[in-house]
């Protein structure tokens, strides 16, 4: 949808060969760039943020969240936190903290930073879901 409106797309992910093929795929569709980036690792935002720049980062009209790890067994992260926490929160927050001074060009940027956990996955019998709104809140949690 970003694409089909003319965005310029920016893509991290700690899967080199995964970011490639999405860039790869996507890019048929419009501008797409990608740069390996391990939110878990803070070493890795800089590499990222410097390649961001250089690929023609203006201002940021969308900051879409949407690393995480579930299920992993006990580990930790370069720096030290357990892998979830810093995976799923503490890195979203430092990625958001580091590109805030190009979010905030616009209070409605501001608005449009999106932190996505569509599938949590089961407990029990039950698959838990977030529900995520068109106002990039969470809705609430469905239980199916």
């Amino acid at each position: 949808a970003l694409l089909a409106r003319g965005a310029r797309v920016v893509i991290g992910d700690r899967d080199v060969g995964v970011e490639e093929s999405a860039v790869a795929e996507l890019g048929k569709l419009g501008k797409v760039s990608g740069y390996p980036l391990d939110v878990s690792d803070k070493e890795s935002f800089a590499t990222f943020l410097d390649k961001a720049r250089t690929d023609g980062g203006g201002h940021i009209d969308v900051l879409i969240n949407n690393a995480g790890v579930m299920a992993a067994p006990r580990r930790h992260t370069a720096d030290g936190f357990e892998l979830h926490l810093g995976t799923n929160h503490l890195g979203h927050f430092v990625l958001t903290n580091l590109l805030l001074p190009k979010i905030t060009d616009s209070l409605y940027a501001v608005r449009k930073v999106c932190h996505i956990s569509i599938e949590f996955g089961t407990f029990g019998t039950s698959t838990v879901r977030a529900a995520w709104s068109a106002n990039c809140s969470y809705a609430g949690f469905l239980v199916k």
